[in-house]
């Protein structure tokens, strides 16, 4: 018998059983089942599209409503109607500072980022073991220019060199310095082998010159090694790189602490600082 939709007025063909149906489809059905549970807020569910909204595909073996072709086509909308949501909230978001204190850039916070690059990323990282390391990040990425006081570049690579204070020679970044030790050791070796043997040893020269210093004029413990910080060593006057075929004579070599020895390198002694 004809009956008449309860939801949209509709003719449809029902039973006259007792519990038969008094909506013409699901989607009046569902309506009615959410306006007497106080649910219904007026949305209509749409009806079976013409094929998959993702991929356009055919749905005559999905069900009534169906609008994709499989869970995949679901999932694939879904995940992009998310992320189109993500990046609105996100550009809606204030920008921040970029973390690294060597750059002035902003950025838009997304999964707790807080540099604008890989490059500050680095120098971040570098910064949080000191200052000193920080500042030859910054530097070497071109973000702050070498300071003179605390860096130099190096004469090799061009890259910052901490400068210790009081000591004007260039020095090597730790890249280049072993190089160079082997570049520039073995020729010094080499000089003074040429040269031969001191004709003198520490002991001879403490008993003609006397136990003393020759450039700090201090005490020189016999008793300690010459490896020892203050131990006897020979002092060449005129030192071996001036004049390295009569650098071992008598007259040119003395007595002096291994310290001073090392500190006075091939300088001259009126350049030289009295050594405390």
């Amino acid at each position: 018998m004809d009956r008449s939709c309860v939801e949209c007025g509709k003719t449809f063909t029902g039973t006259i059983r007792k519990n038969a149906r008094t909506t013409c489809s699901e989607n009046c059905r569902g309506r009615a089942q959410r306006r007497k549970a106080g649910t219904f807020s007026g949305l209509i569910w749409p009806e079976k599209a013409d094929g998959c909204l993702a991929c356009g595909s055919s749905l005559e073996s999905r069900s009534t409503h169906a609008r994709y072709c499989s869970e995949k086509c679901k999932n694939r909308v879904s995940h992009a109607k998310q992320t189109a949501k993500n990046r609105l909230a996100i550009a809606n978001r204030s920008k921040i500072e970029c973390a690294n204190p060597y750059c002035t850039n902003t950025i838009q916070p997304f999964n707790a980022r807080i540099y604008c690059s890989r490059v500050c990323l680095t120098v971040g990282n570098e910064c949080r073991k000191g200052d000193a390391q920080g500042q030859a990040a910054a530097i070497r990425f071109g973000q702050l220019l070498a300071c003179r006081v605390h860096f130099r570049a190096c004469p090799e690579c061009a890259g910052p060199v901490a400068m210790r204070l009081g000591n004007g020679t260039v020095k090597h970044c730790p890249t280049c310095r072993p190089q160079k030790w082997r570049a520039v050791e073995p020729r010094k070796t080499h000089t003074r082998r040429a040269s031969g043997p001191p004709v003198l040893s520490v002991d001879q020269l403490a008993e003609r010159d006397g136990a003393t210093c020759f450039i700090c004029l201090e005490p020189v413990d016999m008793t300690l090694s010459g490896i020892h910080k203050w131990g006897p060593t020979v002092e060449h006057i005129e030192p071996v790189s001036w004049n390295r075929e009569n650098a071992n004579r008598p007259d040119n070599i003395t007595l002096a602490h291994r310290y001073c020895n090392v500190m006075r390198r091939n300088r001259d002694y009126s350049e030289l600082e009295q050594v405390s």
